[in-house]
């Protein structure tokens, strides 16, 4: 009977996991996203008085634009194709924010809640809680976070951002200074 070294069992090993992934065995995640053609990255913007299409506080006139390869940002608030049946997956939020209706106050939690389509009932997104200090009340304290799965954003579809200092539905809102979205598009 032959044996096999412990490093050859190793290499063996690698040898098939590679087999199995290059082959397609494993569902696809945002993680094998190949093309740059389908991968999203949205910018907060301001747009004129009365034209955002979500009337929270934190992003009243506010849209969100794409951020094109070459640095700019598009000329249109972005919206998703409903005649190429194009769905937005996103999965990372990067924000920060500024006292709303009042300066921030230290001992708060503030948090970052999305919605989709003014349906402020159903959060698709809640950040994790940002303590609020003496230290960082008067700045822009924000943060970037990694979604596992994501959320799905239909076609006529808006997110809305709405930010809170307190408690959910007890608190004070916040503005927005800046929002970003990563994702991709699929169909």
């Amino acid at each position: 009977m032959k044996t096999f070294s412990k490093q050859t069992k190793i290499r063996t090993a690698i040898a098939a996991g590679l087999l199995i992934f290059c082959s397609g065995a494993f569902a696809a995640t945002h993680l094998q996203q190949t093309s740059a053609n389908t991968q999203v990255t949205l910018i907060s913007s301001s747009v004129p008085a009365g034209q955002g299409k979500c009337d929270t506080l934190a992003f009243l006139n506010r849209a969100f634009f794409r951020l094109l390869p070459n640095g700019q940002i598009g000329s249109a608030p972005f919206e998703l194709s409903a005649k190429l049946k194009q769905r937005l997956v996103v999965t990372d939020v990067e924000w920060a924010a500024y006292g709303g209706a009042g300066p921030l106050t230290a001992g708060n939690t503030l948090r970052l809640y999305l919605y989709l389509s003014d349906n402020l009932s159903y959060p698709v997104f809640m950040s994790r809680g940002i303590d609020i200090t003496s230290d960082n009340a008067g700045g822009r304290p924000g943060s970037s976070e990694q979604l596992t799965s994501g959320f799905v954003v239909e076609p006529g579809s808006v997110i809305c951002p709405s930010v809170v200092q307190g408690v959910f539905n007890g608190g004070a809102s916040a503005y927005l200074e800046t929002i970003i979205l990563r994702g991709y598009l699929t169909k």
